[in-house]
């Protein structure tokens, strides 16, 4: 199985998407003209990078994707409703681009790889 840790912080509104099986790092800043991107939008956004990296470099095999937003997690995986209305675009692109191959999971903002290179 294939692990990709993903993050987004506001802290220089930057994604993160760190490929263990490569040891690949990439690191994006994220800019809206409109007004600055909340927390939540840049999860989203390093999520939605980190599957479309996913559909192309692994698009047949298992994929995980560990994230350490549990609202993210929980929307993807049906457990919670998305209800901000500028996270429903997001969570339906996401929904979009998700295959069977890849799944998305919470893990602890200790154990995040891509968190550790946000904060750096």
């Amino acid at each position: 199985m294939n692990i990709i840790y993903s993050d987004g912080g506001t802290r220089g509104s930057r994604i993160c998407m760190y490929d263990k099986q490569k040891e690949k790092y990439v690191v994006k800043t994220r800019k809206n003209l409109e007004r600055p991107l909340t927390n939540n939008e840049l999860e989203y956004l390093a999520l939605i990078y980190c599957i479309e990296y996913s559909n192309n470099v692994y698009s047949k095999k298992k994929v995980k994707i560990k994230v350490d937003s549990l609202l993210v997690a929980n929307q993807i995986n049906g457990k919670w409703r998305v209800t901000t209305e500028h996270l429903i675009p997001l969570y339906e692109k996401c929904m979009r681009l998700l295959t069977d191959n890849i799944s998305v999971t919470w893990i602890s903002r200790d154990f995040n790889l891509a968190g550790h290179v946000l904060e750096s």
